[in-house]
């Protein structure tokens, strides 16, 4: 199979299986240490795919594939900063995704291995209702 070919395929299973990885990326994102925030129960949303890369999971051997893909989520959460608890706000941030791609059907199917943030672009001032929107 042409890599053009799998790539397409990858992304399209992306594209396809959203809300599942948005879910994984909420129930196992890694955040390091170096990040103040701490976040209870988040909801994920992706924003925006900024990369994604595909590599032969085995030499040679396009069925399965490794899949690394850059993020940029809206985490939406009870969020405390040290012993500070901001409330409900929403944060944007990115991260990276890692995944293991298998053929499925005419497609491919991504069964995600780890989710990891990378970067944190600040938190929203205001605070949210429970729906997630801003309070007034």
């Amino acid at each position: 199979m042409r890599r053009a070919a799998v790539y397409a395929l990858v992304v399209a299973a992306l594209v396809r299986e959203r809300r599942d990885i948005e879910q994984y990326i909420s129930k196992s994102l890694e955040i390091s240490e170096a990040v103040p925030l701490v976040f209870s129960e988040p909801t994920v949303a992706i924003e925006e795919v900024r990369s994604v890369r595909v590599a032969p999971r085995f030499r040679g051997d396009y069925p399965a594939v490794e899949v690394a893909v850059e993020l940029r989520v809206r985490i939406t959460a009870a969020t405390r900063r040290g012993d500070q608890h901001l409330g409900l706000r929403t944060t944007a941030a990115d991260v990276q995704l890692t995944a293991l791609g298998t053929v499925d059907g005419l497609g491919y199917h991504l069964q995600p291995q780890r989710a990891r943030l990378t970067a944190w672009w600040g938190y929203s001032n205001q605070p949210l209702s429970a729906e997630g929107r801003p309070r007034t």
